[in-house]
């Protein structure tokens, strides 16, 4: 299994020139894996149009070649999530909702404090447009890669609902990632699969297919308030004697 924790190309802590000539040496690397994938899907108009292909290619380029990064990138931007690689990041649109989404089953009454629109398009988009590579430290987001690799990168959308309800903040600006806190890694890795049961088939459906083909968001809109009204029904219902 890929393991990007196990450090590789992303080691060798330098300073004054040794460190300019390392970061020199990355750039180019990541310009030309970059490059080789435009080159490998230059028939494909649509394909790794998004700007978030810069940053996980940066987070392969981590833990290995440039050539493994390359196969890595491509078959992970063609096969496992495309929609989130489209010139309209149609899947991270897709994804930010099913975060609010989410959080709107699992915890009702915060998600009642947040507003819908800032919280999808400021907060979550861009968590889960690059794949938590926006968050820091950086060490920490590569231990929720590792865990994101294993379970499939449609797992970001409890990677990111963890993480926001680790902090439970009403304060929007401080869930954006240039003001966000550092995050721990294994913390929200366990809050994250402590949420895998608590999410009902018809979302975890949503969740599971969004990386692959596009879903409207008024279909996950719909799908949260007809399991929010599944559950105030059975709440309201009378417990048998």
């Amino acid at each position: 299994p890929l393991l990007l924790s196990s450090g590789g190309n992303g080691d060798g802590d330098g300073d004054g020139e040794d460190s300019t000539s390392d970061d020199d040496d990355r750039n180019a690397e990541l310009r030309r894996v970059l490059n080789a994938l435009r080159h490998a899907r230059r028939e494909e108009k649509e394909a790794t149009g998004g700007a978030n292909r810069t940053s996980v290619a940066a987070f392969f380029l981590r833990s290995m070649s440039e050539l493994e990064s390359f196969a890595c990138l491509e078959i992970f931007t063609r096969r496992h999530a495309p929609t989130y690689f489209s010139r309209c990041l149609s899947g991270a649109r897709s994804g930010a909702a099913l975060v609010r989404a989410s959080i709107e089953v699992v915890d009702p009454a915060y998600s009642a404090t947040l507003d819908e629109r800032v919280f999808e398009n400021c907060c979550a988009l861009p968590l889960v447009a690059s794949f938590l590579s926006c968050a820091k430290p950086i060490d920490e987001v590569v231990v929720l890669w590792d865990l994101l690799l294993a379970m499939g990168p449609h797992f970001i959308i409890l990677l990111v609902v963890a993480l926001v309800l680790d902090r439970k903040t009403t304060d929007l600006s401080s869930l954006q990632p240039l003001k966000m806190a550092e995050l721990d890694g294994n913390r929200v890795g366990r809050i994250a699969l402590d949420l895998l049961p608590r999410i009902p088939p018809p979302l975890d459906d949503l969740i599971k297919r969004h990386t692959k083909v596009d879903v409207d968001n008024n279909d996950i809109r719909s799908c949260a308030r007809q399991l929010l009204l599944l559950q105030q029904q059975q709440q309201k219902r009378p417990l048998l004697r």
